[in-house]
């Protein structure tokens, strides 16, 4: 991982290395991602109905079958503070 970055919302970047230290990080390398479906980026309980966990509308959007994003994304993400912490 340590030749990833992470990207901040704002557009800033760091070394994924330095995770440890940064706040809210995620990763998105290839595998990581297994319960983001691909097509929408809904986690995979959005497409299945059950009305105790996902809103109606939520699943109404989601009418493909799921497809994992096992592929990952370019980045990882973290958030570096640029709107504060409330």
């Amino acid at each position: 991982m340590s030749a990833r970055t992470t990207r901040c919302s704002c557009g800033e970047t760091r070394p994924s290395a330095d995770r440890a230290s940064l706040a809210f990080f995620e990763s998105a390398a290839p595998g990581t991602q297994d319960h983001v479906c691909r097509v929408c980026r809904f986690y995979e309980v959005a497409h299945r109905f059950d009305p105790s966990r996902v809103r109606p509308e939520v699943s109404a959007r989601c009418q493909h079958p799921f497809e994992p994003m096992t592929e990952g994304r370019p980045t990882d993400s973290f958030y570096c503070g640029c709107r504060g912490f409330d």
